[in-house]
């Protein structure tokens, strides 16, 4: 049950590390001038109070909203970041230089990330002393399509190899 409850936090950790990479790709990619729309609240914006005694079920409704319509597809995103469902990203490198024991370099090309659009927000719970948040997510499935390539060691292991890759990630 322990290791059942570590996968689960670390599954929902992955997520909610997604979802705001998708929302800073909207912000960031390309010098977007996003900023020049929305000048007014959209209306798929639902507004919350702090001072509501349904905060939580307000803000869970909301972002809910928002991730459905950013999913669907937001005019003014469109051009700039394209689809995404399915998300394509071109080139990451995930690099961990460790002083003597582990030292890894991954590359991940022509990643495509499908099934995105079936995220459902469980819980957003604000806190109002800090306004900070907790979000829980549940995907129902996620896949992941590219190529890797991997050079480095662990210890004595070398480890130098490339090729195509298919992860799904489901039922959890």
């Amino acid at each position: 049950m322990q290791q059942q409850t570590n996968n689960l936090v670390s599954s929902n950790a992955l997520y909610s590390k997604i979802i705001l990479l998708v929302f800073v790709l909207m912000c960031a990619v390309k010098r977007s001038n996003s900023f020049d729309y929305f000048k007014e609240k959209p209306s798929f914006m639902k507004s919350c109070k702090l001072s509501q005694p349904d905060l939580t079920k307000c803000s869970t409704e909301a972002i809910q909203k928002i991730v459905k319509e950013v999913m669907k597809g937001v005019p003014e995103f469109r051009d700039v970041i394209g689809s995404l469902d399915p998300l394509v990203l071109n080139d990451i490198a995930f690099k961990q230089d460790g002083a003597e024991a582990v030292n890894i370099l991954i590359g991940l090309s022509t990643l495509i990330i499908k099934d995105m659009s079936r995220v459902q927000v469980v819980e957003s719970r604000v806190h109002r002393n800090d306004l900070s948040f907790l979000l829980k997510l549940h995907m129902p499935q996620l896949r992941l399509t590219g190529h890797y390539k991997l050079d480095g060691r662990i210890l004595l292991l070398s480890l130098k190899t490339e090729g195509e890759m298919a992860i799904d990630l489901g039922k959890f």
